[in-house]
């Protein structure tokens, strides 16, 4: 449990430092593709209990919301 907690605040750091890097956000395919380039591995959705990367974003309204 305390790995998951440690994987899942990693994660949400590392999308939050993508997303302040540019100053006009990043479209879905854009942060998986940049969160790859940095960290070397996909975004572990999975591991943290989620259904998809959109689904993953949208439980994380302290990191990062969605605009259309």
């Amino acid at each position: 449990m305390a790995d998951l907690k440690k994987m899942q605040e990693s994660v949400k750091m590392t999308i939050r430092s993508l997303l302040i890097s540019t100053k006009d956000g990043l479209t879905r395919s854009q942060l998986v593709s940049d969160y790859m380039s940095l960290m070397g591995h996909p975004v572990p959705f999975q591991k943290l209990g989620h259904g998809s990367v959109d689904e993953m974003l949208n439980a994380m309204p302290d990191v990062c919301r969605r605009t259309l």
